[in-house]
This record gives structure tokens, C-alpha cells and sequence, in this order.
């Protein structure tokens, strides 16, 4: 490979405004209403605003949400597994019309993005659920609830969330590919944890980015609240203890401001474009317990005896599709005489 994997869709689509455009919006703001955010709605907008969601404008629209749930595929026939789209309540809905501009703001009033409303409608979860179902492929879980409803619209870009925590680590797409250049890094093998590595994540990825040819980027699921939710700071300080284990030369560690979604192939997918849109044209899949199982009783392990992505067809999609290889994270176990761990299926016989 001579070069790294182009954006998908040709080119990466930063919704970021430009400077002049930029102190227009600030004056047009005085006078627009304001929807207020929840932290994951945040986070996908700056997914959207960062150009990982390339080659999306903004949120989906009626059209856009059914071509996507019936066949996987925008309207201009470009393949898209999963609806993107902004979730209000029905009191915030009724202030909201087409044609309106309203700024969208975070919990203390930071503006990142001015939103151009084209549709806003009624969720039906039971209509969505039946739709993805009789394509073949089901989604995991709705993004709304009864009694509530979508917004679509274009987006404007005014400042990328705030952040606080691991600055050098957040990373845009554009400055990912930057990265990769400098280092004059062709390939890449890309991991996307939302729970902490351990010694068979460590060997597997090690050995699997060896025998692949590629250069490892940890791109760790860092969409959590760091407020609320404490499993965040353990998570990126566990992936930061791992790095020195690790090739310095062939290998990274940057901050993917996604959050955990339910487990399904429409999400995997999805995680394969902004993949792609980062740079990466490899990505490793599993390997963790999924979230339905963390809080009940479950015998699924981390691996391929998960449901995240089994599907041999899923995985021809992403190849023919995206371009993006999926490598499935298989069930590993240790050997205890050679004290290290290997994929099941490749453990020699008469060993412990």
C-alpha cells in the first residue's frame, strides 16, 4: 500500500465554518433559539462536526432514516448501516419547525454548532425496529423512545466541544492523517476499546499487527462523561500503561470521542467508516464483554463467541463496501507451557 485509505466518499467533510463565516454565525446566535444537548448527543455531534462521520452534512432526514434502516444505503445509493439522527423531547419539538436555525449548546452553554432544520417528525421505535428486521440486518436498540421525536437538518461548525482531559490525545481526523504521514505510516490496524486491555489483548493485537504488516493505533472509546462515569479515566490510564509494551515506532494511542453503543453489525459497521475516515484500513472487532451482559448473569467471554460480529457476509460487506478489513478477535486462551496466550483453535494438542 503506497498511500494511506482515502476518506470514505472521497474526502473528509469537516463541518467546521470558516473564520469569517464563523463571527457571522456569532451574531446570527443573539437572536436564535437554543437546544440544549445531552453529553452523548455531544459527542456524536463532533463526530459529525470532525469529519469521522464523512461524508455526512448533518442529521438524517425522514428519506434518509428509512433508506438506511430498509437497505442499508443513503439515498444517492452510498452504503450507510446506521441512522444518524438528533433525539428531542416532544416539549422541545414543539418550538422547532423547517426552516428554523437553532444553535445547539452543551450543559454550560458552550455553542459548538448551529443546526439548519430541514424535518422534524415523531420517533416510531416499533416502525424502526420492523424496518431494520425485515432487511436481514437488526438494529441492536432505537436511538429514541416513544413520545419523542427527530430533527434533521445541516449543520455549521462554530468549535469543537470542549475538552479537558488527555488534550494530546483527542485527535481530529485531519490531524490523525497528519500524524500517519509524518510517521510515513501506510497502514494501519486500528482497535477501538471502550474496556480496559489486558495481556490477551496485548499479545493478539501485537501479533496480529506483525503478521498484517501494519502499524497498531489504540483509538480508545472515549466518549464517557468524566464526571459521571469513573470508568473513564481507568480506562485511557490502562491503555497508556500498555504503550510502552508496545513498538514505539509502529504504534499509537489517540482518544475516539464516541460513545459505547448497544452491540449489533450496523454498529461495527459504522465504526468501520470512521476507521476508514481516520486513516485506518484494518480494524480489529470483539474482544470485550458486550454491555447487555455486564450487569446480568452471562456465559459470553471476550471474543469471537460474542455477539458484537460473527456474520462472514457482515464482514464481506465491510470489505466490498467500506473497504476496511475486519479482523475478528478470537476466543483466546492461555497456555500454560509456553506462558503465553493463543487463539483456541491454534493451541497445540497435549498442552495445558
Amino acid at each position: 500500500m503506497d498511500s494511506l485509505i482515502t476518506p470514505y466518499g472521497g474526502e473528509l467533510k469537516s463541518l467546521m465554518a470558516n473564520p469569517e463565516r464563523i463571527a457571522e454565525i456569532k451574531q446570527e446566535v443573539l437572536n436564535l433559539p437554543s437546544l440544549d444537548l445531552s453529553w452523548k448527543q455531544i459527542c456524536e455531534l463532533e463526530l459529525l462536526l470532525n469529519g469521522a462521520l464523512s461524508p455526512l452534512t448533518g442529521y438524517m432526514n425522514q428519506a434518509e432514516r428509512h433508506s438506511v434502516l430498509s437497505g442499508m444505503k443513503l439515498p444517492d445509493g452510498l452504503f450507510w448501516p446506521r441512522p444518524v439522527m438528533l433525539v428531542v423531547s416532544e416539549k422541545a419539538a414543539q418550538n422547532l419547525a423547517a426552516g428554523q436555525t437553532v444553535a445547539l449548546r452543551d450543559s454550560e452553554g458552550v455553542m459548538p454548532a448551529i443546526l439548519h432544520i430541514s424535518e422534524v417528525w415523531p420517533a416510531d421505535p416499533q416502525a424502526e425496529m420492523a424496518l431494520a428486521e425485515a432487511s436481514g440486518v437488526p438494529l441492536a436498540r432505537t436511538q429514541a423512545e416513544a413520545g419523542q421525536f427527530y430533527v434533521g437538518g445541516r449543520l455549521e461548525g462554530v468549535t469543537l466541544p470542549p475538552r479537558h482531559d488527555f488534550l494530546n490525545l483527542r485527535l481530529t481526523p485531519a490531524e490523525m492523517r497528519e500524524q500517519f504521514a509524518r510517521l510515513g505510516w501506510r497502514k494501519v490496524m486500528a482497535y477501538q476499546p471502550s474496556q480496559a486491555l489486558h495481556r490477551p489483548q496485548y499479545e493478539f493485537l501485537l501479533r496480529t499487527a506483525m503478521q498484517q504488516e501494519a502499524n497498531l493505533l489504540i483509538h480508545a472509546v472515549a466518549g464517557s462523561d468524566p464526571v459521571l462515569e469513573s470508568g473513564h479515566f481507568a480506562l485511557v490510564r490502562a491503555c497508556q500503561a500498555l504503550m510502552p509494551r508496545l513498538p514505539a515506532s509502529t504504534s499509537m494511542l489517540a482518544l475516539n470521542p464516541m460513545t459505547p453503543w448497544a452491540a449489533g453489525p450496523r454498529k461495527t459497521l459504522l465504526k468501520a467508516i470512521m476507521a476508514r475516515n481516520y486513516g485506518c484500513s484494518q480494524l480489529v472487532t470483539g474482544g470485550e464483554t458486550v454491555l447487555e451482559s455486564l450487569h446480568k448473569e452471562s456465559s459470553q467471554r471476550r471474543g469471537q463467541d460474542t455477539p458484537n460480529l460473527s456474520s462472514d457476509t457482515v464482514y464481506a460487506v465491510a470489505k466490498e463496501s467500506l473497504g476496511v478489513t475486519l479482523l475478528p478477535f478470537p476466543r483466546m486462551v492461555y497456555v500454560e507451557d509456553r506462558d503465553e496466550w493463543l487463539p483456541e483453535e491454534t493451541v497445540p494438542a497435549d498442552t495445558r
